[in-house]
């Protein structure tokens, strides 16, 4: 009965701290694996921010030719970019990333976290609190154009 409890215990805490969802019985949940599950979350558990596919958004995001073999925007987010690439681009290439949308401009680094021969995830690094604010306008503006706002804080 003791264990019942610690594990339902347990269960209750990962749960509040993580947002992940496991089983609620003593003999579905193994206390012993309980920090090796913690380390087994999905891409999507892990993501923190929205993104935003760049071919579905009303007004284009635009990327700034910086010459590194990027040929355009996938997606974006508060975290980083997935890139379209010509096989230039690998884990752990840091390249400069400029982008302009309506009258919000970032000019910043992002460092490569995966990369296949035609497409690149990216996360921005050398964060400023000026980069964050930029980044957090960035993402209201294209919840707001795009009609993910109950409010709409633009036309």
């Amino acid at each position: 009965m003791k264990q019942i409890i610690t594990v339902m215990i347990l269960s209750l805490i990962i749960t509040f701290n993580t947002g992940i969802n496991y089983p609620s019985t003593a003999n579905e949940t193994a206390v012993s694996n309980t920090t090796e599950e913690l380390t087994l979350r999905t891409h999507e558990e892990q993501r923190q921010y929205e993104r935003f596919t760049i071919r579905t958004l009303t007004q284009p995001v635009k990327l700034e030719d910086t010459q590194n073999g990027v040929e355009g925007l996938i997606d974006i987010s508060r975290g980083g970019v997935a890139l379209k690439h010509n096989n230039t681009l690998k884990e752990g290439d840091i390249i400069p990333l400029h982008i302009t949308y309506k009258d919000i401009t970032v000019h910043t680094q992002v460092q490569v976290t995966n990369a296949t021969e035609t497409r690149a995830g990216a996360k921005y690094i050398n964060h400023s609190q000026s980069l964050t604010n930029k980044l957090l306008y960035l993402s209201i503006m294209l919840e707001a154009d795009n009609n993910m706002l109950k409010t709409k804080l633009s036309t």
